[in-house]
């Protein structure tokens, strides 16, 4: 019975727990700091010393020993005993001599930190160039070998391909296959990939699939009763599941996936026709065009919200007729025309969305990727549609639906990899058990930090122009980072007018993203990208760029999240080499107005006419705490959306590893 309950059980099972309130935070906090968990960054670097010195000893052997040799520890790591008598580091040893004539060098000690630290189930934090690709993949093979299904998420199916391929070969020295599942795996073979010990994908395959096996078995339903089905009915196998039940998994770019993609749901939906909602979408943006913003109604950019004033209520009075049967009640015509005035106010083309091919596409705004697969609900994504032109699309009915934040929490074991996740240490350890272990750089970071500029938002852009031209007078290579698509595209027209030759990677122009990343170390290189910035691509600097000073970052604005800015900065000084970064804030950046109290931004505009030289100290400050302010807020809707979910399965008695 066993075996057949392993057979046939819910691929994953939700062993966590609702998100934590206050006071049960703060004692979780002071639990794990007491406890800790087993390993620090001192065990791990003795350790890693171990396993390099044994791995010289290792370096006479033939291919064909040191294949047995890795077969042979593969085995014995099966065994827990084994595992505790050091059986992990000699394999990882036997590993270091095989990657070394695989790919031609030996991992440096850093690197097998990072890789115990996965194997211990940590987030480790290691820094832009430091090897994240090559540490997954050898706690990936780490974990294979002592018997358990990894996963390896990337950011894209680009980075998922080229990873697998990297890691094939030195798998097969173990004997353990490597399996791909994009975006592009037709179905038949999509078991098939899930079915390799080692299997790299993306988040959202992952879990589209883990829902459509869910709807497949039967989502109203238990476990528990679909197994009794099934054993009455003698089907018990595991041929009809794409997936197969979840044990491990490494997340690359883990704050990305983990914190900025946390709410947002993975839907399983379909089109259906509705021409009723269309018409009356483009009847309620025909009735907001003619609104004006101050005196028929009010916009609070800050909050987000909308109001209608008395003239503007007036104006839309008396057009019910306007309105197909289903829509022209008060209520459903007052939704429309406030989903309608949201569209206008909130939601701007290259920033939140753009147009491709004829159809509005969502911009993932931590990224800068577009997101072709989503839509806005409610009758949103109709409304902008209409806005800029279009005809509206079918909306879509939710099958199924799932947050990557609950979605992880199914998992066994949990580790991921990244390059800035220190800030957001505490929500990674309540709402995932997931601590951060900071590994120290290979070499020494050089890299310099210059003060922020603060300037006006009517001379920002001259500015940063004028900073990026005396850059480019001495050879340097610049990378420019924007917020949005709309900016990097201003930035590019001006300084093209300038003269300049400018590479922009943006939502509108992704297609070669690692090629572009990959040169903008050249000499004179000048390049703009949104917050993308080519994740998991190296930027190598050409000869001689390094004895210039490097690649110089600049950020034409501080984002909600520091995590950002710190993994835009990131990509200079990699590796030990030299390179400098600075930041453009105005106290007109999004950041600022969402965040900052409007008495305090009121005040240091008073300060800057009354006492000049107070006003730099005071802005930076205040940019800080709209960081502050945005990031706990964030992490407060993450929590509060997590206890939603739980909330509504126990409203509903719906079981939550298919909810």
């Amino acid at each position: 019975m066993s075996n057949l309950l392993e057979t046939y059980r819910p691929a994953g099972h939700a062993r966590s727990h609702p998100p934590l309130a206050m006071l049960d935070r703060a004692s979780h906090r002071l639990r794990r700091w007491l406890t800790g968990k087993p390993g620090t960054a001192a065990d791990y670097r003795r350790r890693a010393e171990w396993i390099r010195a044994a791995s010289c000893q290792l370096q006479g052997l033939s291919d064909g020993e040191l294949r047995l040799l890795l077969a042979a520890r593969a085995k014995a790591l099966r065994r827990t005993k084994a595992r505790m008598d050091g059986g992990i580091d000699g394999f990882l040893a036997g590993l270091v001599v095989a990657a070394k004539r695989v790919h031609g060098f030996e991992p440096h000690v850093e690197q097998m930190m990072g890789t115990l630290a996965l194997d211990g189930g940590w987030l480790a934090e290691m820094a832009t160039g430091e090897g994240k690709t090559l540490v997954a993949g050898f706690g990936a093979i780490l974990l294979a070998a002592q018997g358990r299904r990894c996963h390896v998420l990337t950011a894209n199916d680009y980075l998922a391909a080229r990873d697998r391929d990297l890691l094939e070969k030195l798998a097969a020295w173990c004997g353990i296959e490597v399996g791909c599942v994009t975006g592009e795996t037709k179905p038949p073979l999509r078991a098939e990939g899930y079915a390799k010990p080692i299997v790299y994908s993306t988040a959202k395959d992952v879990l589209a699939d883990f829902l459509r096996d869910r709807l497949g078995a039967g989502a109203a339903e238990s476990s528990v009763l679909r197994l009794a089905r099934a054993l009455a009915a003698d089907e018990v196998t595991s041929g009809t599941r794409t997936l197969p039940p979840l044990d491990t998994v490494i997340v690359d770019e883990a704050d990305h996936v983990l914190i900025d993609e946390a709410v947002t749901p993975l839907i399983i939906s379909q089109k259906v026709a509705n021409p009723a909602l269309a018409q009356a979408v483009k009847a309620a943006d025909h009735l907001v065009a003619g609104l004006l913003e101050g005196t028929d109604f009010i916009v609070d950019r800050q909050h987000r919200e909308i109001r209608m004033l008395e003239s503007g209520r007036a104006k839309v009075a008396g057009c019910r007729d306007r309105f197909p049967d289903g829509w022209s009640s008060a209520a459903r015509r007052a939704e429309l025309l406030d989903t309608a005035l949201q569209a206008r106010a909130f939601f701007l083309r290259d920033h939140h969305y753009v147009i491709a091919d004829g159809k509005v596409v969502i911009v993932d705004e931590s990224t800068g990727r577009m997101m072709p697969d989503r839509q806005w609900q409610q009758g949103l994504h109709q409304a902008v549609e209409v806005k800029e032109g279009l005809e509206p699309g079918d909306p879509t009915v939710i099958a199924a639906r799932m947050s990557f934040q609950r979605f992880f929490r199914l998992y066994r074991q949990l580790a991921g990899l990244t390059g800035t996740a220190w800030e957001a240490r505490h929500e990674l350890d309540e709402i995932y058990g997931l601590k951060v272990l900071r590994v120290p750089t290979h070499r020494p970071c050089v890299r310099v930090h210059e003060p922020d500029e603060i300037v006006t938002a009517h001379e920002k852009w001259q500015a940063i122009c004028a900073h990026i031209e005396s850059m480019h007078r001495t050879k340097r290579p610049v990378l420019a980072g924007t917020r949005t698509v709309a900016d990097s595209e201003r930035l590019r027209r001006m300084l093209q007018e300038r003269g300049h030759a400018v590479e922009v990677l943006n939502a509108i122009n992704h297609e070669r993203e690692a090629e572009i990343v990959a040169s903008a170390g050249e000499f004179g290189r000048i390049m703009i990208a949104t917050n993308m910035a080519g994740r998991g691509t190296d930027i190598s600097l050409a000869p001689g760029v390094a004895a210039m000073g490097g690649l110089h970052v600049l950020a034409a604005e501080r984002h909600a999240s520091r995590r950002i800015d710190r993994q835009m900065f990131g990509r200079a000084g990699r590796q030990g080499d030299p390179g400098s970064a600075r930041a453009f804030a105005s106290l007109d950046d999004d950041v600022v107005v969402r965040n900052a109290p409007r008495w305090a931004r009121r005040g240091v505009r008073w300060i800057e006419r009354m006492a000049p030289v107070l006003s730099r100290p005071l802005s930076v400050l205040l940019i800080g705490v709209s960081q502050r302010i945005a990031g706990k807020r964030d992490a407060s809707r993450r929590r509060h959306l997590l206890a939603a979910d739980y909330r509504l399965e126990e409203s509903l008695g719906v079981p939550p590893e298919v909810s």
